[in-house]
């Protein structure tokens, strides 16, 4: 960084930074919070730490952390995928390809998450015969109480 010498006749001026006691403040009250939850956390006689730690890591639990994670790898990937195949395509001056290709982005992009679910989960069920017959299926083991949380 290089610095100019005021003009004659122009004090030259000190720039001071700006102080942000708030900020020092303010970090010291989170780290004082947490520092207090976590002590108040230890000291609770009715929490059982043995018991969290045989449950938590139970087979059935990190199976499904593992299958939440790999979802999540696989849908971005696909997102991404898609979502650069998409844009690409509404790029290219075929009047029916981006067609398709904007009608596709505005109904996935102005339609909520919720309904999407249940579109694909109700659409999945009705399209395809074998789904259909394991949804009853598994109905009919939720009722009989075979499945966790029937």
């Amino acid at each position: 960084m290089t610095t100019t010498a005021a003009p004659p006749g122009v004090q030259a001026q000190v720039v001071v930074p700006v102080r942000h006691p708030g900020r020092w403040v303010g970090g010291v009250v989170v780290l004082l919070l947490v520092a207090l939850l976590l002590v108040k956390l230890g000291t609770i006689d009715k929490i059982h730490y043995p018991s969290i730690t045989k449950y938590l890591f139970q087979r059935s639990i990190v199976q499904g952390v593992v299958t939440t994670v790999e979802l999540a790898v696989v849908s971005q990937l696909i997102g991404v995928v898609l979502g650069t195949l998409l844009a690409t395509i509404r790029l290219l001056h075929k009047p029916v390809l981006s067609a398709v290709s904007w009608a596709y982005i505005f109904f996935f992009r102005g339609t909520p998450l919720i309904v999407q679910i249940l579109f694909w989960y109700n659409g999945l069920l009705e399209l395809l015969p074998r789904a259909r017959r394991l949804d009853r299926r598994l109905t009919t083991w939720r009722r009989v109480g075979c499945v966790a949380g029937g």
